[in-house]
């Protein structure tokens, strides 16, 4: 069997198994740990889904140096990325993230969204969410930031984008390798579409030790949304999502601008071990990002030996926030403002 295929099956196995191996610790009040919200609102997709958004516009009100459109991870919520707004925000640029759809609701987090009918319904989504952006900031610079799943929408929107929806550069922190096979698999898609109405339970991870950030109060917080653990994925969901991925890494070989190429070794959802990690460094620095360097020029690799899933938390905030904001400094100048 090929590698990817028996990842997916352990994906799979640690989905159905992990309530039972890993019980969450009991979980915080969450009316005293829950951040102050960024600015919400909502917009209309192009098939008239309607989905939140969340936006860190500059404080005082001026004119942003550029736009970062975050292309947010697979079921994430705005507060998850409130660092990084507000840290982009600080610097001059204004951020807007739309949520992903994943055909649930949380009343505890605002997040709503429809069901995706096919794959490439993420991909118009960020289309016309960039396009819904550009409107309130005409002439301004863009970027795409795409986290986790959000790193295979954005690499897909500026492969078909063109004129002023194409973005000066790409973000891309903590690219899904697992998702992102570099070989068609019709026979795993194809049982995976079989089963598509049957639905998993969201994985649960002990959250002092192996969460998604350094931070085990966020680890808590963001681990017991009702939602994820409530409700899981279907196999539909899932198949949908290793079809952008496969599609995404054949397109991240032909990108023709600038690429930031971030990932850390502490990422236990893209590592589980040393080969993993080599693995997910050479596909990071030679697909992403070595392979723009005589193209794009700029363009470069920073990972982080104890960088978790969300680079913008806890114990590499700072510094990825900082060689993020160095990267679009060096990128936005010369433009006019």
């Amino acid at each position: 069997m090929k590698r990817f295929e028996m990842a997916v099956l352990l994906v799979l196995t640690l989905l159905l198994g992990a309530c039972a191996n890993h019980p969450l610790a009991k979980p915080p009040d969450p009316g005293s740990v829950i951040p102050p919200r960024p600015h919400q609102g909502q917009w209309t997709s192009f098939d008239g889904t309607v989905l939140p958004y969340s936006c860190w516009p500059l404080h005082p009100e001026s004119h942003p140096r550029a736009l970062v459109i975050l292309s947010q991870g697979w079921d994430a919520v705005g507060t998850d990325y409130d660092s990084l707004g507000k840290g982009l925000a600080a610097a001059g640029y204004a951020v807007y993230g739309s949520e992903n759809r994943t055909g649930l609701h949380d009343p505890d987090h605002h997040r709503h969204g429809g069901s995706p009918r096919r794959w490439h319904d993420w991909v118009d989504d960020l289309k016309t969410f960039t396009a819904f952006v550009q409107k309130k900031h005409p002439g301004t610079p863009m970027f795409y930031h795409g986290h986790s799943m959000g790193a295979t929408v954005c690499v897909m929107t500026t492969a078909e984008a063109s004129g002023p929806a194409m973005p000066r550069g790409l973000i891309l922190q903590s690219a899904p390798m697992p998702l992102m096979s570099a070989n068609d698999r019709p026979v795993l898609s194809a049982l995976l579409n079989l089963f598509g109405w049957v639905r998993l339970p969201h994985l649960r991870y002990d959250p002092a030790t192996n969460g998604i950030t350094g931070s085990e109060r966020l680890n808590n917080l963001w681990g017991w949304s009702k939602e994820r653990v409530g409700e899981g994925y279907s196999l539909g969901f899932l198949s949908d999502a290793v079809t952008l991925g496969h599609q995404a890494r054949l397109c991240s070989r032909s990108l023709k601008l600038p690429v930031l190429a971030m990932g850390g070794a502490k990422d236990s959802v893209i590592t589980s071990s040393d080969q993993d990690v080599k693995d997910y460094v050479t596909y990071l620095s030679t697909e992403l990002a070595g392979g723009q360097e005589s193209a794009g020029g700029h363009t470069h690799l920073v990972f982080f030996n104890d960088g978790f899933h969300t680079l913008t938390e806890e114990p590499t905030q700072k510094r990825a926030l900082k060689a993020m904001i160095q990267w679009l400094d060096r990128h936005t100048m010369g433009s006019i403002y």
